[in-house]
């Protein structure tokens, strides 16, 4: 072949592979923070196998923080509680608020709802009832305090997280759902 058709015949693969990599973007995440980017156990086995509806946002939470993307790692971290929540309103058989399905109940009816059937179901009686009552009430308390501190927040918009703020959350809602997965699992 002459140095014409060489050439040419160059020009169209190096056409050809710049067709097939425009459209792909790289990100590129800081050496500390690869230990959390496509985690499928982030959380640990227990939380993986108890709550299997959270996996996808606990790896989406996992890749934002390594990514720095801030808000995002609060935002499906709320997914996360809230599917949590709904979990334990399904173990108690929790499944209306206020006449509308649970899934459509805010997380305050929800709460408040659970807290009326823990009352119901636990007896006070016997020490064993009062320290599932116990710890029952403490998680009840745990996700107002998620709720007012972050999901609220993040859910209308009404603050920004910095680096220090995401891992925080991440830290904070890691160490909830292992105690849940524990009272649960």
């Amino acid at each position: 072949p002459d140095f014409a058709s060489v050439y040419k015949y160059l020009q169209d693969i190096g056409e050809k592979v710049h067709q097939e990599i425009a459209p792909i973007r790289l990100s590129v995440a800081p050496l500390g923070k690869t230990q959390f980017l496509d985690r499928d156990k982030l959380f640990g086995e227990k939380v993986f196998v108890v709550f299997e509806d959270a996996r996808e946002d606990i790896q989406n939470a996992g890749n934002c923080l390594a990514l720095s993307l801030n808000n995002a790692v609060v935002f499906y971290l709320m997914r996360v509680v809230e599917r949590a929540l709904r979990r334990l309103a399904d173990n108690l058989g929790v499944v209306w608020v206020k006449n509308i399905p649970i899934e459509q109940g805010t997380w305050n009816e929800v709460i408040t709802e659970l807290q009326k059937e823990i009352n119901k179901q636990i007896p006070r009686s016997d020490s064993a009832g009062q320290t599932r009552l116990n710890l029952c009430s403490e998680i009840l308390i745990e996700f107002r305090a998620i709720e007012q501190f972050w999901r609220n927040k993040t859910a209308h918009t009404r603050a920004n997280y910095n680096e220090l703020d995401a891992a925080n959350a991440f830290t904070h809602v890691e160490r909830f759902m292992k105690k849940l997965a524990d009272l649960m699992g």
